[in-house]
């Protein structure tokens, strides 16, 4: 069998990897080679062996040559081909995400043997107001559990588009349906929309008509969100486009805060708000809203770091199910 090269760390040096290392003559033990694994690994969360090829430092054909080794080892097709692109099939989607678990065992042991001092850093891109208004103030709950795990945070703007390839990105935090290819999605929160006002100002409210006469607050982020809320709840004589305009939500929830008007918000993001009283919903109605938070991570290459922290992640979220049940409110 060909010997498989990867990597080249000089001039005429390379480092060769043979598939079935031998000892006295004899196979010293009967594992599928590692070799097409991790090629496998790379062509499956990259969906290219082109692009496998290029973060492995080998030729593309070579890529193709140990997929299909794993292929005729494993009696499975792990891929879809066509002329231009492949796909992973069922068992092969599965394969992935098995292996990226091993990988990620492979990681730890390394760095215990390694005894590293320094902290594990998973770094992440964030929505500004999401970060500021939700998962900041969490954070010191998951430093105290997790001492050893670094957060860095970078902010993402809405029209950001998520590169794993080419950003050194552990996970983003991103609204959506959760349907993007070649990744994991895992939801958070749930997202509703409802109106939130100072409660001087909602003492004024009897019904959501009386917004006509108060300033609506809007955040240029999610310009579309009063006019869904009041087109769903069928309020008339309420110009949904008109009042106050901010760069982001967490400025217009703030000016709500404030006593400027009444802004429309997301309300996992007031929680601290409604919970002092700085903040009230002056009528009892919410609407789902339809894209939601989502935790994004490469598919089949999730380090324990990335584990932990999606856990804690969504045993935050399942926390604040139960604070959301407790406001009774009634979707439409």
């Amino acid at each position: 069998m060909d010997d498989f090269v990867i990597g080249q760390e000089g001039p005429g040096h390379v480092e060769t990897i043979r598939p079935w290392q031998q000892g006295d003559g004899a196979i010293t033990r009967q594992l599928t080679p590692l070799n097409p694994i991790r090629v496998f690994e790379a062509a499956g969360r990259h969906l290219s062996l082109s692009k496998a090829a290029q973060e492995l430092n080998v030729t593309q054909s070579a890529v193709s040559r140990q997929v299909k080794l794993l292929e005729n080892i494993l009696g499975i097709a792990l891929f879809e081909r066509t002329p231009r692109s492949v796909k992973l099939t069922t068992k092969g989607k599965q394969y992935l995400e098995d292996i990226g678990d091993a990988f990620a065992i492979l990681e730890d042991a390394t760095n215990r043997v390694r005894e590293r001092n320094t902290p594990d850093i998973i770094k992440l891109r964030v929505y500004s107001t999401f970060a500021l208004r939700w998962l900041i103030p969490r954070l010191p709950r998951f430093a105290q559990c997790h001492p050893k795990i670094e957060v860095q945070l970078m902010t993402l703007s809405p029209a950001s588009k998520m590169d794993f390839e080419h950003e050194l990105i552990d996970a983003y935090i991103r609204t959506g349906f959760g349907d993007w290819p070649g990744v994991r999605s895992d939801r958070l929160i749930q997202n509703h929309l409802v109106a939130v006002c100072h409660p001087e100002i909602a003492a004024r409210l009897q019904t959501p008509s009386d917004l006509k006469h108060v300033t609506l607050l809007h955040s240029y982020a999610r310009q579309d969100d009063w006019r869904k809320w009041i087109n769903a709840l069928k309020v008339e004589g309420v110009d949904p486009v008109k009042g106050m305009k901010f760069e982001n939500s967490g400025l217009a929830y703030q000016a709500a805060a404030s006593g400027l008007g009444v802004a429309i918000s997301q309300v996992a993001l007031v929680q601290a708000e409604l919970r002092q009283g700085t903040l009230v919903i002056p009528f009892p109605y919410s609407l789902p809203a339809e894209r939601t938070y989502y935790f994004v991570s490469p598919l089949g290459h999730n380090s324990r770091r990335v584990q932990v922290f999606r856990d804690w992640l969504i045993s935050e979220c399942d926390q604040d199910e139960n604070f959301l049940e407790s406001l009774r409110l009634k979707a439409f």
